[in-house]
């Protein structure tokens, strides 16, 4: 044998495999048939680590980050604007530091100020206003915030403002996000409201469809305002009691639950049967899982005659409870499909024959929480359940303003950079006897949206 062939041979002869795992082959196999054949797994192990959890830390939020006091009269103060400072984190934040800087000719000023430890989800409020100095220039300033926050120990809010022979305003908003909604509906069952019941079940896919929509997370129940049908007497009525996105067919399901005829007691105890719906022992009971934690209540009354549940609680005792359901009013509104605020006179629909008469029990409600009062004699029902849908979900349709606009006509409404045009069916309105603009139709600002209205404010120095 050649000595290379040889030597190999040895060298081959002496060495023991290794398969990949580390284990060692049998060095023979016994001559019987063959053995199944497996690959060997060569995968190498991947060791597994648990993330660290992560320090507790605080983390500070401020908002806004830039006012814009606009055009104002030499030597007229502003209105105050808020500045919010949030702790987002997980631990204390300590606010070390609220200073205003650069402020040239002293024109900007920040109200009461104490710097302070806020616990997480806690959060403090202080104000800045402008005087201009002289109708030159454009001032600005700002206040530097400074906290114990790793990431942003330091965050400046921006001021300026501008001089003018008269005053201009901007007030900005933005549209609330949108959460679960609960929504419970009071219908008058009575004898005369057969045709207006029917007019409601057959259009509620649209109030369903502005849900749908916004894709929100709703429950609906609906009950009557009859207490003297123990049957009724504010429990969930309807095969399903609570309408939910889950069902097969929602808008069925309401229908279903609104299909109690019009033989109901001819005492309309709305604000009653609300109460009961939403107290013990039903809300824990019959009508248990209609409310939920956090979510936006809204009670909705359908009706052609006011309130009868006097002996049993007052508008404002019955809004108080209803601001105070959910530990937030803004949570909570009451709407109303009725007659006429106050009067003598019922509103008349001449060619249906639908009549109301006047509704101030449900109105002390209505303007209190924040809802809407839609008239029962305008047949255009969709209208109504369009207008109701917006204000259940929880997002505004009432905007107020700071100051008194010296033209309401010229008042220049923008949402996302927008111009709104002006106009009480789809659009923008003002009304006067709140200081609001009205929001309806499409341009109802949508969750998250930018709002602002800029106008000539009415006083020389307001």
């Amino acid at each position: 044998m050649r000595p290379l062939l040889l030597l190999a041979a040895v060298l081959l002869s002496s060495c023991q495999e290794y398969n990949l795992t580390g284990e060692p082959k049998p060095e023979a196999l016994e001559d019987t048939a063959a053995p199944a054949m497996t690959t060997p797994d060569t995968t190498p192990s991947t060791p597994t680590y648990d993330d660290p959890p992560l320090e507790p830390a605080p983390e500070i939020a401020v908002d806004p980050l830039l006012i814009d006091f606009g055009l104002w009269p030499q030597d007229c103060r502003s209105p105050m604007v808020p500045i919010t400072v949030s702790n987002v984190g997980t631990a204390d934040l300590d606010v070390t530091g609220i200073d205003l800087q650069n402020n040239g000719a002293s024109v900007f000023r920040i109200g009461d100020h104490t710097p302070a430890v806020l616990s997480p989800g806690e959060s403090m409020e202080f104000f800045a206003d402008f005087t201009p100095a002289d109708l030159v220039g454009y001032p600005t300033a700002n206040i530097r915030i400074t906290s114990d926050d790793a990431d942003e120990s330091t965050i400046d809010v921006l001021l300026d403002g501008e001089g003018s022979e008269f005053a201009e305003w901007t007030d900005r908003w933005q549209q609330r996000e949108t959460g679960p909604v609960d929504v419970l509906f009071v219908l008058d069952n009575s004898g005369s409201m057969d045709g207006e019941i029917d007019n409601l079940a057959s259009t509620f896919d649209v109030f369903i469809s502005g849900f749908v929509a916004l894709g929100l997370d709703y429950q609906i129940g609906v009950v009557t305002t009859d207490m003297d049908d123990p049957a009724q007497s504010g429990q969930l009525l309807g095969p399903d009691r609570i309408i939910t996105p889950a069902l097969p067919d929602p808008v069925a399901a309401f229908r279903a639950a609104t299909d109690q005829g019009a033989d109901g007691s001819g005492s309309e105890r709305g604000l009653e049967a609300a109460h009961v719906a939403l107290t013990e022992p039903l809300i824990s009971g019959h009508n248990a899982g209609l409310v939920r934690p956090g979510a936006t209540l809204s009670v909705i009354v359908v009706t052609d005659e006011n309130d009868d549940s006097e002996d049993y609680i007052r508008p404002v005792d019955f809004a108080d409870f209803l601001d105070g359901y959910q530990g937030d009013p803004s949570l909570t509104t009451f709407s109303a499909v009725a007659g006429p605020k106050g009067g003598l006179f019922p509103c008349l629909a001449f060619f249906s024959g639908i009549s109301a008469e006047p509704a101030p029990r449900y109105w002390t409600v209505v303007d209190r929480t924040g809802g809407i009062h839609s008239s029962i004699c305008n047949m255009d029902m969709s209208d109504i359940l369009t207008e109701l849908s917006v204000v259940a979900s929880g997002m505004q349709t009432s905007f107020p303003l700071t100051l008194a606009p010296a033209d309401p006509a010229a008042i220049d409404v923008h949402v996302e950079g927008f111009a709104v045009p002006k106009s009480a069916s789809n659009g923008v309105s003002y009304d006067s006897d709140t200081n609001s603009l009205l929001f309806t139709g499409d341009w109802v600002p949508q969750p998250g949206n930018d709002v602002t209205a800029t106008y000539e404010v009415e006083e020389a120095c307001p």
